[in-house]
Parts: C-alpha cells; sequence; structure tokens
C-alpha cells in the first residue's frame, strides 16, 4: 500500500472534523473560531503516522487531534495531542 501526503492527510481529517461538527460532537465554535491547522508528518517526534491538529481562537480545549496511519486509515482522536 502506497502512503499518502500531507494534503490528502488533511482531506482525510476535514472530512472527519466535518462530520464531528455535522453530529454535534464539536460545538459551533470549532468552526466559528478556527484559526489555525497544523499536519505533522509521518517521522516527526517518532509518530509512525500523521497527526493533524485543528486550534480554535478560544475555549477549552483549544485543540482538537486527528491521527491518521501513513496509508490514511483513522487511528485514532482526541483533545490531548499525540
Amino acid at each position: 500500500d502506497q502512503g499518502i501526503d500531507a494534503f490528502e492527510a488533511l482531506q482525510a481529517a476535514m472530512d472527519l472534523y466535518d462530520r464531528l461538527l455535522t453530529h454535534g460532537k464539536l460545538d459551533e465554535s470549532w468552526e466559528a473560531g478556527l484559526v489555525r491547522v497544523e499536519i505533522t508528518p509521518p517521522g516527526t517526534d517518532g509518530d509512525d503516522g500523521y497527526t493533524i491538529e485543528f486550534n480554535r481562537s478560544n475555549g477549552d480545549p483549544g485543540s482538537v487531534y486527528f491521527f491518521l496511519t501513513p496509508t490514511g486509515e483513522y487511528a485514532g482522536s482526541n483533545f490531548t495531542g499525540p
């Protein structure tokens, strides 16, 4: 299986993020207050997959993290980071 690139990882994470917003798992402040998205590629800090971090301007927690395998499979998410 060939790996995905950072853009494909971002697209996959955006789909997950949108799904959480649509289903009310993340409230509207995550959509209105989104200020930054950061992608950490595989091999950085010892991780073997992508970490995509969404940051909002205010509220607690301030970030939600999505984890994808190098081939783009969902590997988890949380509010605390890798």
